[in-house]
Formats: structure tokens, sequence, C-alpha cells
């Protein structure tokens, strides 16, 4: 009843309550209610279902939970596509949120994998595809895009069914980086990888920091530390050394 006549709040409430509740296990059943607040995961029939988007990124967040640690395939496919791919919202807040919560999502269903641990997702490229949304540019080869197009899941026969995931040729950086970085952050939580964890370095120079937004800023050094998280602690010195020299 709560998910059917209860207020946006309420309904939030309640998707991240049983996500929680079964962090981890990948329940069918809980999937199946997350993914139908998730107009992207719902065949082509029911794609214009209006859900709100705070409903969706809880949905969203829901799913990292549940899957969390998981490295499933479908979830790791449908996110990575989610935060590179075309914007079906004009409302510029609305699509940060939508992507920031696809990046946690995607960090929480390959939380502490490493893209060098995960072999059977190689052929996703996550890693590449993370850094091209930071970085900007193309979305990719042809092949890629084609290949992100159309993802399936079971429906409650178990038939597979289509959902609409459709790539674009460009990339807003300010919209994919912070997604993109906090979603690499979690991938490489406390493996100490420096090779990762140089591409969220902070630039050095007054010049270059003048084109960077303040908040991606401390996103990035966010996503350093939680790649170095051996190396955080709770000294001055430390703080100071996060800072632009």
């Amino acid at each position: 009843d709560c998910l059917t006549t209860g207020s946006v709040t309420t309904i939030v409430g309640v998707l991240l309550g049983l996500a929680a509740n079964k962090r981890s296990t990948c329940n069918l059943s809980i999937s199946k209610t997350l993914c139908l607040h998730v107009p992207s995961l719902l065949p082509l029939t029911f794609h214009q279902m209006d859900t709100s988007s705070v409903i969706q990124v809880a949905a969203i967040v829901g799913l990292g939970l549940l899957y969390q640690g998981s490295s499933h395939r479908l979830m790791t496919e449908f996110l990575l596509n989610e935060i590179g791919g075309q914007p079906t919202n004009d409302n510029v807040k609305e699509r940060e949120s939508y992507k920031l919560s696809c990046g946690l999502a995607l960090g929480m269903v390959n939380l502490r994998k490493g893209c060098d641990d995960n072999v059977g997702l190689s052929d996703l490229m996550i890693e590449e595809r993370l850094q091209q949304c930071i970085v900007g540019g193309g979305s990719g080869t042809n092949e890629t895009q084609t290949h992100f197009s159309r993802a399936s899941f079971q429906n409650a026969s178990g038939d597979n069914e289509s959902c609409s995931c459709v790539a674009e040729t460009s990339i807003n950086t300010d919209i994919t980086a912070p997604a993109a970085m906090l979603a690499m952050g979690l991938i490489h939580f406390n493996s100490g990888n420096q090779a990762t964890a140089s591409r969220m370095k902070v630039p050095e120079s007054l010049t270059l920091l003048e084109f960077i937004r303040p908040d991606l800023l401390m996103i990035r050094v966010i996503a350093k530390s939680l790649i170095l998280w051996s190396d955080v602690s709770g000294s001055d010195e430390w703080i100071e050394s996060q800072n632009p020299k």
C-alpha cells in the first residue's frame, strides 16, 4: 500500500529500506520492485510511465545496495550506459542527480572489485568508459554504441524483455564526471591503485584550476581518497596535502 498510495517521501523510504534490508543478496523479488520504478528498465510498452525523478534516484541507489559487490553483469551494463547515455529529462538538476545515483550504484555493484579483477566484464570496458565520462569526448566506437543500445531483463514470468537504453554521441562532463569519479573510487576502493588515483589528481596550476568547478574538485579529492583509503588520516598534514601546491 505504501508504494501505491504513499507520498513520494514514503515511497523513497520504503524502496531504500527494502534494498538495505536485503543488501548484497540480489533478491529477485526486491529487484523487480525497484525496477518497476526505473523507466529505463521497463519494457518499451511501459516506458511512458510517469515516475518522479526522486523515486527513480532512490530506486537506482536501492539497486546498488541490493546488488552490492555482486558484479552483476546486467546491472553493471545498464548503470554504465545510463551514466554516459542520452538525457531523457530537460531539467539539468534532475539529470545530474539521476546520473550521480547511477554512479554510486555502479560503484556499489562492483565495490572493491577493480576493473582488472572483473574478467567477466572486461568486454564492457568499464574503466575506459568511465574515464571518457570524466574527460569528455565521443561516446566510443560504433560497436560500443550498438552493444549498449539495448539490454534485457527477466519479467515476472521469466521471459526476457527489452528495455530502452540509448547511447549518445557526445558527453557532457559537467553532468557525467561526478558520477564517473565516484563510481571509479568505489570500484577501486582501498586498492591503493596509484595509476587510477592519479586520474583524480587535483591540478596544481592556478590556470587549470580556473577551468574546474569547485564541486568537481571536491569529488576528485573524495574519489582519490576512496582509492587510497589506507593513506587517509585525520592529521593536519594529510588535509594540507590535498590542497593544490
